[in-house]
């Protein structure tokens, strides 16, 4: 149990430090198509994003980390071949000196896809057929992963391809999306693009962020740029490029939209207005 239980307590120790970088990037992005759907954001789904991107992070670090050391060595000794017949982990079950491990291996099949489930019926509020396709989608990507070395970064395949992953990791998905059948008598809300969008601090830190996200990526990709064409001007202060942006775009374009920016036009939300 313990040799079975060491790869993902490592996996799962990986994902919390890369976690918060993760959602660093990704968060943002994942939230402004959110907004873009729904003209609002709450801080409960701001917190979905974050442990959205967790689940995702720690399902891949479970299922494609570690890497074996010594690529040379382990492709040369070992030769892994698809497994392409259905419901061969009954056979696996029935041998004595594999039926806990094989046990074990459906169980974490099963359970690594409920919380994906659950996400498409809380979160995303899809159908199960949704629910179904993602699963079957996400399961035959982490397969394939494993299958071409993750996509011939590693010389060969390191881990086996397994048909009855594919039904067990859909299986596990369908189970998740049923278990929210009950939580969502307890979680009644209605569609967010029915409500208005409230003009309060949770919102603004929001714009807030994107607009900040914006403002460094644009100056970054402006600083690139002059290195390359104009080696003197960046030279000769980077740190005014992020400022000039930070102007044009948090002053001169308000001027201009009539307050607005593209965060807070994502968002929804207006400047507030100072107090007389």
């Amino acid at each position: 149990m313990r040799h079975f239980l060491q790869p993902f307590s490592e996996s799962f120790a990986l994902s919390l430090v890369y976690w918060p970088f993760m959602c660093i990037l990704l968060t943002i992005p994942f939230i402004i198509a959110r907004l873009i759907a729904r003209r609002r954001a709450t801080w409960g789904y701001v917190i979905f994003s974050y442990t959205f991107i967790l689940y995702l992070l720690g399902l891949g670090l479970f299922t494609l980390y570690p890497m074996p050391d010594n690529p040379a060595s382990f492709c040369a000794k070992q030769s892994l071949s698809p497994q392409l017949i259905p419901l061969h982990w009954i056979v696996d079950v029935a041998q004595p000196s594999k039926h806990i491990t094989a046990a074990l291996q459906i169980i974490a099949n099963i359970c690594f896809f409920m919380p994906l489930g659950a996400f498409v019926a809380l979160y995303f509020r899809k159908h199960i057929r949704f629910a179904i396709a993602a699963g079957l989608g996400l399961s035959f990507l982490i397969e394939i992963t494993q299958l071409t070395g993750f996509f011939h970064i590693y010389p060969c395949s390191y881990r086996l391809f397994d048909v009855d992953d594919l039904a067990m990791n859909t299986l596990g998905t369908i189970l998740g999306y049923a278990m929210t059948f009950r939580l969502k008598k307890y979680l009644k809300s209605q569609p967010l693009n029915a409500e208005p969008v409230k003009n309060n601090l949770a919102n603004h830190f929001l714009a807030g962020c994107i607009d900040t996200v914006a403002i460094m990526l644009i100056a970054s990709m402006s600083a690139m740029i002059l290195r390359v064409y104009a080696p003197a001007i960046y030279q000769t202060s980077p740190q005014a490029i992020v400022v000039l942006w930070w102007i044009t775009w948090e002053w001169i374009v308000p001027k201009i939209c009539r307050g607005w920016t593209f965060g807070r036009y994502l968002v929804g939300v207006e400047k507030r207005k100072k107090r007389r």
